[in-house]
């Protein structure tokens, strides 16, 4: 996982108010994970593919509530104010629908176009209220020292699903991206050892 994206919820965290109801999409990936337990402190709903696979481990991390996207509009339309985006794609675009006077923050990299195409595209129609933005950040020492700081005082917590030997590598990718037996069983993050 990034330095850029894990400071991400820090900098968000700074300028949110404690009365946001804030969505989390791709709450059970690496950012995700990390934002759900540093946001914690606001309403924050965590959208997720398969709820039951996953509510357990997002309720343990203070998730406030745990849905998953197929639900998400029928339950929450327009009353979040704020969404911080992990996924991109037809995602990113229904997060629209979901807010009417607040941000949408995207850092999923191949979004990082998204406010202008969205407008250009229809997407965005109506939406003149809500600020929109990609947001990526150069990693600062304070950002990792903060992060490992939290780290070691048990204040967030990483998940690693399954170490390999550097020589599996192709394994480990073939599991990252659904070609294995083990696929959709790991969760956490997969860790290489030398």
């Amino acid at each position: 996982m990034s330095s850029e994206k894990i400071s991400v919820a820090t900098q968000f965290n700074d300028h949110a108010q404690s009365s946001d109801k804030v969505l989390i999409t791709g709450a059970t990936g690496g950012v995700g994970v990390f934002l759900v337990q540093k946001l914690a402190g606001f309403k924050v709903v965590a959208a997720v593919s398969s709820k039951s696979r996953t509510e357990e481990i997002l309720r343990s991390l203070r998730a406030s509530e745990v849905i998953e996207y197929t639900d998400l509009h029928a339950a929450h339309g327009g009353d979040f104010t704020s969404i911080v985006d992990t996924i991109g794609g037809t995602v990113l675009e229904g997060c629209w629908s979901l807010v009417e006077d607040g941000r949408i923050v995207s850092i999923e990299s191949a979004s990082w176009n998204f406010v202008k195409e969205h407008r250009e595209r229809g997407i965005a129609a109506g939406k003149d209220r809500v600020t929109a933005l990609f947001f990526i950040v150069e990693p600062t020492q304070d950002d990792l020292s903060t992060i490992s700081a939290l780290i070691d005082q048990e204040r967030l917590r990483v998940y690693s699903g399954i170490t390999f030997l550097l020589a599996s590598v192709r394994y480990a990718y073939d599991i990252c991206h659904g070609r294995s037996n083990l696929a959709g069983r790991v969760r956490g993050k997969v860790v290489f050892t030398m």
